[in-house]
């Protein structure tokens, strides 16, 4: 297949005349892009088999909606998914890689209830993909190296304001997401990454444990994307960690009118010792 990508902006109607990472970072060595004649003409070799493809719209950036065609092929270490224009094939608007390198989070599992008594774990890949089939880490359009996906997008939040985007979040290019913390650290800020990478982890395995039993997209669930599977979306949750609005309480309201819209969790820091 010959095409043109560009990774850095993923390609929304730009030609590229350099060797672009159409396979990804994960990507083996036997996966292959060659460059041929002609400006920002490729031909990607290595597919364990033929791909799958099927004539949809997808959504651009400026909200217009352009026919594609949606092709899947197997790289054997990847499996990319990429929507081409159907009217110019040297246009691709968009590119999804499903496999990626082992994403890390070190977490406080479920059964952990007194972190006095129990230490973190470090997790691999932990969600559930018939839950998650783009993962905890990209919305179907655009892959993440932060706390943010298509079920939640955690952050701090300081001041308690309404605003995220321009909120921190811990960031890895490896998304490596393991963080210093210790219970007899006393300043909340101190570990604020590993508090939101928790509270992110947290989100996302209740958002996977609620699908599989049911609670999904026809359901109205709380995603940003519904993968064509019906109801509205664009209602992945918003997590404040440390949230500055109060102490000792965290609060979210769901109700009819709110499916279709980002939900709010604030999570307050924790004043109180419970534990004497």
């Amino acid at each position: 297949m010959k095409c043109s990508y560009n990774a850095r902006d993923q390609g929304y109607g730009n030609n590229s005349s350099q060797r672009q990472n159409l396979v990804g970072a994960g990507a083996k060595k036997d996966v292959k892009v060659e460059a041929k004649e002609g400006k920002g003409n490729f031909v990607l070799t290595g597919a364990v088999s033929h791909h799958n493809t099927k004539l949809v719209y997808f959504r651009k950036k400026d909200g217009k909606l352009a026919l594609t065609w949606r092709v899947e092929t197997d790289v054997r270490f990847n499996w990319l998914l990429r929507y081409v224009n159907a009217y110019h094939s040297d246009t691709i608007h968009n590119v999804v890689d499903y496999v990626s390198d082992l994403a890390t989070y070190q977490v406080y599992l479920w059964t952990v209830n007194d972190r006095t008594k129990g230490g973190r774990t470090s997790l691999n890949d932990h969600w559930n993909t018939a839950a998650s089939p783009f993962t905890w880490l990209s919305d179907g359009q655009n892959n993440y190296t932060t706390t943010r996906g298509n079920n939640a997008t955690a952050q701090d939040n300081p001041t308690g304001g309404d605003d995220n985007e321009s909120n921190y979040r811990p960031d890895s290019p490896r998304d490596t997401f393991v963080h210093p913390y210790g219970p007899s650290q006393s300043d909340p800020t101190s570990y604020k990454d590993a508090s939101i990478t928790q509270l992110f982890f947290a989100a996302n395995k209740y958002h996977d444990l609620l699908y599989v039993l049911g609670f999904d997209e026809k359901g109205g669930n709380f995603q940003g994307n519904n993968n064509g599977k019906g109801e509205q979306g664009n209602d992945a949750v918003v997590l404040f960690s440390q949230d500055g609005s109060g102490t000792n309480n965290a609060n979210v309201v769901v109700h009819q009118y709110t499916h279709g819209r980002k939900q709010t969790i604030p999570i307050t820091v924790f004043t109180l010792n419970l534990y004497t």
